[in-house]
């Protein structure tokens, strides 16, 4: 979940003023692909003011509801503090509840581990309007990412869940430590 912040004026007159920003939400589902590809799904719900005319100085006070469909390019380690991605793909968006937009994302997201599986996002994006120069805009957000799951694919024979030595694959005891010559069972009578 993210916190964002529009802006619709910056594509009209290149200034990036901060009264030209106008906050709004975004959840976002990603599903890991490979190791250096995740496909997404974000959702955006915001309330900006949407120009009306080139200048940018008539607008109009607007409902928005962004989704879309990206493809990020990533460097992921197991262990690393930084997980950016670049991404890009193929959006749409229901304004006012009544008109359709269609557009093409692209952007950078940086996420900063802070646990396990959890990470501080901050990511940034423009979007292209395929329709209507006037619905070009700026997107910036922050919140949390958090993965469910690790992501990576695991070798199970590198599994080991009682700690014995003997993959759980192999192991007829994957639950109490044993030795290898019994299968990863316990030697109960101590014979081997």
């Amino acid at each position: 979940a993210r916190f964002i912040q529009s802006n619709y004026q910056f594509p009209l007159n290149d200034q990036f003023s901060e009264s030209d920003f106008y906050g709004g939400v975004e959840l976002e589902y990603i599903r890991h692909l490979n190791r250096f590809m995740n496909v997404s799904l974000p959702v955006k719900y915001a309330r900006p003011l949407l120009p009306v005319e080139e200048s940018g100085t008539k607008v109009l006070e607007g409902t928005v509801l962004e989704t879309d469909l990206t493809f990020q390019f990533k460097y992921f380690r197991e262990r690393g503090f930084i997980y950016p991605t670049i991404f890009a793909g193929f959006g749409a968006s229901l304004e006012n509840w009544e008109n359709y937009n269609y557009y093409v994302p692209a952007g950078l997201s940086l996420n900063f581990r802070f646990r396990k599986h959890a990470y501080l996002s901050a990511k940034g994006e423009y979007r292209y309007s395929i329709e209507d120069p006037l619905r070009h805009h700026v997107v910036l957000s922050a919140g949390v990412f958090v993965a469910i799951g690790t992501g990576i694919p695991i070798d199970p024979m590198t599994v080991d869940t009682d700690k014995d030595g003997v993959p759980d694959v192999e192991d007829e005891c994957p639950l109490t430590a044993g030795i290898y010559e019994v299968r990863g069972c316990p030697d109960a009578d101590s014979d081997g």
